[in-house]
């Protein structure tokens, strides 16, 4: 008896080793081919209505052969226009976000100077020489620190752009504080005080 068992569980295991070998891997999906189809079956569609169409107008073989050709070739000129008319306003929406970025370094650029004490009248030109180039971050945004770097690199190299302002004993003083100005007002409004004026 345990022999017999012995032998029935033997064959069990050879018949379940054999159907693990006689099955079949499963069968990949093969994308490219399931669109084929699809793009077949569309143009199969797209011929069977066009006849159909065509046959309804009253057309012969040879005129209706024409005018599926003649629609098919307005249909992909269409595209291409389109596709044409899109690359345009791509091309001038990335002008547009090009002149919308730099008018905001601009700005900044502007503030960021008068902070650094640059002359008012030569905030011009201190941006046209100042490198802006890494300005913006990844993110699209300005980099302040990267912004007062590229000011102040220019006026590292030109001095003379920053603000002059006389002291009280009569020195130019380059790059001056808002403090000096305001001592300076009050030394003026003195001396007109002292003279009547």
């Amino acid at each position: 008896m345990a022999e017999n068992t012995q032998t029935q569980t033997q064959t069990q295991a050879q018949t379940q080793t054999t159907q693990g070998t006689n099955q079949e891997p499963a069968s990949s999906i093969d994308y490219g081919k399931i669109e084929a189809m699809i793009n077949k079956g569309t143009q199969q569609k797209e011929s069977a209505i066009l006849n159909s169409y065509f046959k309804q107008q009253g057309l012969s073989d040879d005129e209706m052969k024409q005018a599926i050709s003649d629609f098919k070739a307005n249909r992909k000129n269409a595209a291409k226009e389109h596709e044409t008319e899109f690359s345009a306003l791509k091309t001038e929406n990335e002008k547009l976000k090009a002149q919308i970025q730099q008018s905001k370094v601009q700005t900044a650029a502007q503030q960021t100077a008068l902070e650094l004490g640059v002359d008012v009248k030569n905030v011009p030109f201190v941006l046209k020489l100042a490198d802006f180039e890494k300005v913006i971050d990844e993110k699209g945004e300005i980099n302040s620190e990267a912004l007062k770097t590229a000011l102040s690199k220019v006026l590292e190299d030109v001095p003379a752009f920053k603000q002059t302002i006389k002291d009280s004993k009569g020195f130019v003083t380059v790059g001056g504080k808002e403090q000096s100005v305001q001592d300076n007002k009050a030394e003026d409004e003195k001396l007109r005080k002292a003279f009547g004026l």
